[in-house]
């Protein structure tokens, strides 16, 4: 929750269970009745209010202020860059970029999805737009051929 990770895996060996939003709260409310009390349950309070904001956050009003066609008057217009640069999640459209590595992207909402044109991996084989793109704009290229944005 600290590094702004709002999907959770069971701490487990090899368990691929999400912890759902009331397991998350038993386990940081279940930290608050150790012995320091008040302290640790203000921080309790803290992480579970952090956790809830991330879990809400709408990317989606952002995103869409970066796919507004680039100023003509600015050469060097951010919005270009991020157009070819980066890539939006398809499950909670925060806007991410690539180092390093393949497109098979690992989001911190817990999606999956190919970098190049943003599909979801969930959605099955033959959804990745990539071939349609040429050499121009990717950045949600998939949420804009499938109309959900």
């Amino acid at each position: 929750i600290e590094e702004g990770a709002w999907t959770i895996r069971c701490p487990g060996e090899g368990c691929g269970y999400f912890l759902l939003d009331a397991d998350v709260t038993k386990f940081v409310n279940g930290a608050s009745s150790e012995p320091d009390g008040e302290q640790q349950r203000e921080r309790s309070a803290a992480i579970l209010q952090r956790y809830r904001e991330l879990r809400s956050a709408d990317h989606g009003e952002h995103l869409r202020a970066m796919l507004v066609e680039s100023s003509p008057e600015c050469e060097e217009d951010p919005r270009q860059w991020l157009q070819t640069e980066c890539q939006a999640c398809p499950r909670c459209l925060v806007i991410v970029r690539k180092e390093e590595g393949c497109n098979h992207m690992h989001c911190r909402c817990g999606a999956e999805f190919c970098y190049g044109c943003g599909a979801p991996k969930d959605e099955g084989p033959g959804r990745c737009v990539c071939a349609t793109l040429g050499g121009g704009r990717r950045l949600a290229a998939w949420l804009r051929v499938e109309g959900r944005l």
